[in-house]
């Protein structure tokens, strides 16, 4: 049995929405946090703030993996033929 990818933007909308989600949690959560004094839920929205970091740059990355080769940047990962 072969194994295939398909090459789309499916994952990147999806982990866009999920960057931006987590991003506005994040806020919120800081907000609730300073509201009601409470070190957890303030330490829980810089480890959701985190998590929003690590998801936007896996976004900037898959933005970056789907660019073509240039003379300055020979790879270019649509060439690899995979069976």
């Amino acid at each position: 049995m072969g194994h295939h990818h398909e090459q789309g933007h499916s994952n990147e909308r999806g982990l866009s929405l999920a960057f931006w989600l987590n991003l506005l949690f994040s806020f919120i959560e800081i907000i609730g946090g300073l509201l009601t004094n409470s070190t957890a839920i303030i330490a829980d929205a810089f480890h959701d703030f985190m998590d929003a970091i690590a998801i936007g740059s896996a976004v900037f990355l898959e933005k970056i993996s789907g660019k073509k080769r240039s003379p300055k940047f020979s790879y270019d990962s649509k060439s690899w033929k995979r069976t």
